[in-house]
């Protein structure tokens, strides 16, 4: 189960929570490319992940007008339960600033 302090990802496939810890809203995907986060409402609401696609990192961009786009990575095989604890280029942290996903 989402949130009980493991993720429910399975192989193949690439998540995002809407709450820290796996709670919330979740979606996923199998399709590798890029994901515009607002195609599902999703713009600046991810606060965890996790990355079990067969291949590759998958990369969450801030875009940002004229300045470079932020990105935080999460490795093949990993999760980050809690994106309000990684600091973000700009101060503050990553929780809720995720606008595309890259995998």
């Amino acid at each position: 189960m989402d949130g009980d302090g493991t993720p429910t990802c399975g192989f193949g496939w690439t998540c995002l929570w809407q709450d820290a810890g796996w709670y919330g809203r979740k979606l996923q995907w199998s399709a590798d490319g890029s994901k515009n986060l607002g195609d599902w409402s999703f713009r600046d609401k991810a606060s965890s992940t996790c990355n079990n696609d067969e291949i590759g990192g998958m990369g969450l961009y801030d875009w940002r007008t004229g300045m470079p786009d932020p990105e935080i990575i999460t490795a093949l095989g990993y999760c980050l339960k809690n994106l309000h604890v990684y600091g973000y280029p700009y101060g503050g942290n990553w929780g809720d600033k995720a606008d595309e996903l890259v995998m």
